[in-house]
Protein backbone atom coordinates (compact mmCIF):
# COMPACT_ATOMS: atom_id res chain seq x y z
CA UNK A 1 0.00 0.00 0.00
CA UNK A 2 1.31 3.43 -0.93
CA UNK A 3 0.79 6.23 1.58
CA UNK A 4 -0.50 9.64 0.44
CA UNK A 5 3.06 10.98 0.50
CA UNK A 6 3.67 8.59 -2.40
CA UNK A 7 1.90 11.11 -4.63
CA UNK A 8 4.07 13.98 -3.38
CA UNK A 9 6.84 15.23 -5.64
CA UNK A 10 7.46 16.76 -9.04
CA UNK A 11 6.03 14.77 -11.94
CA UNK A 12 6.81 15.41 -15.59
CA UNK A 13 5.71 14.02 -18.92
CA UNK A 14 3.92 14.74 -22.16
CA UNK A 15 0.17 15.24 -22.41
CA UNK A 16 -1.93 14.22 -25.40
CA UNK A 17 -5.08 16.26 -26.00
CA UNK A 18 -8.22 15.38 -27.94
CA UNK A 19 -9.26 17.23 -29.97
CA UNK A 20 -5.96 19.01 -30.61
CA UNK A 21 -5.78 22.65 -29.54
CA UNK A 22 -4.17 25.63 -31.27
CA UNK A 23 -0.76 24.54 -29.94
CA UNK A 24 -1.19 20.98 -31.18
CA UNK A 25 -2.13 17.71 -29.53
CA UNK A 26 1.05 17.08 -27.50
CA UNK A 27 2.65 19.31 -24.87
CA UNK A 28 4.84 19.14 -21.77
CA UNK A 29 3.50 18.84 -18.22
CA UNK A 30 5.21 19.53 -14.89
CA UNK A 31 2.98 18.85 -11.88
CA UNK A 32 4.06 19.44 -8.29
CA UNK A 33 2.10 17.69 -5.53
CA UNK A 34 2.55 18.50 -1.85
CA UNK A 35 0.53 18.05 1.31
CA UNK A 36 -2.74 19.86 0.62
CA UNK A 37 -1.20 21.97 -2.15
CA UNK A 38 -0.43 21.32 -5.79
CA UNK A 39 0.49 23.25 -8.91
CA UNK A 40 0.69 22.61 -12.63
CA UNK A 41 2.86 24.04 -15.39
CA UNK A 42 2.65 23.50 -19.12
CA UNK A 43 6.12 24.76 -20.16
CA UNK A 44 5.64 24.30 -23.91
CA UNK A 45 2.28 26.10 -23.81
CA UNK A 46 3.44 28.96 -21.57
CA UNK A 47 0.74 28.61 -18.95
CA UNK A 48 0.05 27.08 -15.58
CA UNK A 49 -1.30 27.73 -12.13
CA UNK A 50 -2.54 26.26 -8.89
CA UNK A 51 -4.60 23.16 -8.23
CA UNK A 52 -7.37 22.93 -5.64
CA UNK A 53 -7.53 19.48 -4.08
CA UNK A 54 -11.05 18.02 -4.30
CA UNK A 55 -10.31 14.54 -3.00
CA UNK A 56 -7.31 12.40 -2.21
CA UNK A 57 -6.57 8.94 -0.89
CA UNK A 58 -3.52 6.69 -0.70
CA UNK A 59 -3.09 6.24 -4.44
CA UNK A 60 -5.13 8.89 -6.26
CA UNK A 61 -6.22 12.52 -6.14
CA UNK A 62 -8.60 14.86 -7.92
CA UNK A 63 -7.94 18.55 -8.52
CA UNK A 64 -9.61 21.62 -10.01
CA UNK A 65 -7.24 23.68 -12.14
CA UNK A 66 -6.84 27.45 -11.71
CA UNK A 67 -4.73 28.85 -14.56
CA UNK A 68 -2.95 31.92 -13.11
CA UNK A 69 -0.62 32.80 -16.00
CA UNK A 70 -1.00 32.37 -19.75
CA UNK A 71 -4.81 32.38 -19.47
CA UNK A 72 -5.03 33.17 -23.19
CA UNK A 73 -3.06 29.98 -24.01
CA UNK A 74 -4.83 27.38 -21.86
CA UNK A 75 -8.32 26.32 -20.81
CA UNK A 76 -9.09 27.34 -17.22
CA UNK A 77 -11.08 25.36 -14.67
CA UNK A 78 -10.33 21.87 -15.93
CA UNK A 79 -10.45 18.82 -13.72
CA UNK A 80 -7.34 16.69 -13.20
CA UNK A 81 -7.33 13.16 -11.84
CA UNK A 82 -4.08 11.38 -10.97
CA UNK A 83 -3.58 7.76 -10.00
CA UNK A 84 -0.36 6.20 -8.75
CA UNK A 85 0.33 3.13 -10.89
CA UNK A 86 3.52 1.03 -11.01
CA UNK A 87 5.69 3.92 -9.86
CA UNK A 88 4.28 6.41 -12.36
CA UNK A 89 1.34 8.79 -12.29
CA UNK A 90 -1.58 8.15 -14.61
CA UNK A 91 -2.87 11.67 -15.41
CA UNK A 92 -6.19 12.66 -16.98
CA UNK A 93 -7.64 16.11 -17.62
CA UNK A 94 -11.14 17.14 -18.70
CA UNK A 95 -12.41 20.62 -19.48
CA UNK A 96 -14.23 22.70 -22.04
CA UNK A 97 -13.86 25.92 -23.99
CA UNK A 98 -16.57 27.66 -26.02
CA UNK A 99 -18.88 24.69 -25.41
CA UNK A 100 -16.35 22.23 -26.86
CA UNK A 101 -15.30 19.43 -24.49
CA UNK A 102 -11.62 18.51 -24.39
CA UNK A 103 -9.75 15.74 -22.64
CA UNK A 104 -6.09 14.88 -22.22
CA UNK A 105 -4.10 11.94 -20.93
CA UNK A 106 -0.50 11.43 -19.85
CA UNK A 107 1.82 9.17 -17.91
CA UNK A 108 4.02 11.28 -15.64
CA UNK A 109 7.32 10.16 -14.16
CA UNK A 110 8.79 11.37 -10.88
CA UNK A 111 11.59 13.85 -11.48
Amino acid sequence: MVNAAGLNGVWTGSGHQSPAGAAGADWAIAMTIGDGAASIDYPSLGCGGSLTEISRDDSSAEYRENISYGQDKCIDGGGITVRFFKGNLSWTWVGQADGQPYNAVAVLKRR
